[in-house]
């Protein structure tokens, strides 16, 4: 359907659960734009009762420039913001919420294309990781230019394969080191 020039919805949460089998299935491949009751969607709020957004579900969504995630969401699928080229921002509002998201593969990852996130309406340059983080996630940060700075508490445990990777303007990173212990004989 290659003259396909709009999607219209009217249940952003029922959209995010749809199961789209592959690149091809979401009809947003074509056409580029999704409308929610008749208006087009450029500032994409995800619901706060949605837990998982689907394979594909924004693929191409070109005229999305910022993109709001709940703490509600625990894992985002494959290539869910594939070709979102025109987003500048990502928003969330808990950083142990993010660094715990399940990422598929890197386009998952909004910030591949956004470059930027914003915590609070605030964009994080000097990154502090929350102590309550053991993990940081694959691909967490992923291309977030915007990082000058990591400080990594002594609560992780782990950070998985690529968490900042292409981070291009980090500087720093400090690593704040478990204390060994003694054991008393």
């Amino acid at each position: 359907c290659p003259s396909l020039t709009s999607v219209n919805i009217s249940d952003l949460t029922a959209w995010c659960k749809i199961n789209f089998v592959d690149y091809n299935s979401n009809p947003l491949v074509y056409a580029h734009h999704l409308y929610l009751n008749g208006k087009e969607i450029k500032k994409l709020v995800i619901p706060s009762n949605v837990t998982s957004i689907s394979n594909y579900a924004f693929l191409h969504c070109s005229n999305v420039t910022s993109i709001t995630i709940p703490n509600s969401v625990k894992s985002i699928g494959n290539r869910t913001f594939y070709g979102c080229n025109n987003v500048t921002a990502v928003n969330i509002s808990n950083l142990s919420a993010w660094c715990n998201y399940t990422f598929e593969n890197w386009d998952c990852n909004p910030l591949s294309y956004a470059k930027h996130l914003y915590l609070n309406g605030k964009e994080i340059k000097d990154l502090v990781i929350p102590d309550d983080v053991q993990y940081i996630q694959n691909y967490a940060f992923y291309n977030c230019v915007g990082l000058t700075s990591v400080t990594i508490p002594r609560t992780v445990k782990g950070i998985y394969p690529f968490a900042f990777y292409d981070c291009i303007g980090l500087t720093s990173i400090k690593i704040m080191v478990r204390k060994p212990f003694a054991i008393n004989k």
